[in-house]
């Protein structure tokens, strides 16, 4: 009679299975600012934000409007940076305002 008689056999083990997801993420939105580096540290040029702009943030887009227009998705990166090198373009122009506040 053999020991394991009654005893249900385990399966070889195998890697584990891949649950196919249910739910599709959304990818999350990538932004990048592309003007130059501010007074005091607050922005650096070349600075990724996931997710949208951080709230410590918002006093300073308040005060100076055209960092709004050079904070751009991540995809439109080269193709707005070779509009800030442009005269005459939107991008320019916020781009050598802020250079002003650099002194």
């Amino acid at each position: 009679m053999n020991d394991q008689q009654g005893v249900e056999q385990e399966k070889p083990k195998t890697p584990k299975e891949r649950v196919p997801k249910t739910e599709k993420t959304e990818p999350v939105e990538q932004l990048i600012y592309i003007g130059p580096n501010l007074p005091g540290g607050r922005l650096s040029q070349y600075t990724v934000f996931r997710g949208g702009l951080p709230v410590y943030l918002s006093d300073l887009l308040e005060q100076q409007p055209s960092i709004k227009e050079l904070i751009v998705p991540v995809a439109e990166t080269a193709a707005t940076q070779a509009k800030t090198n442009m005269s005459g373009t939107p991008e320019y122009i916020a781009y050598q305002n802020l250079m002003t506040l650099r002194g």
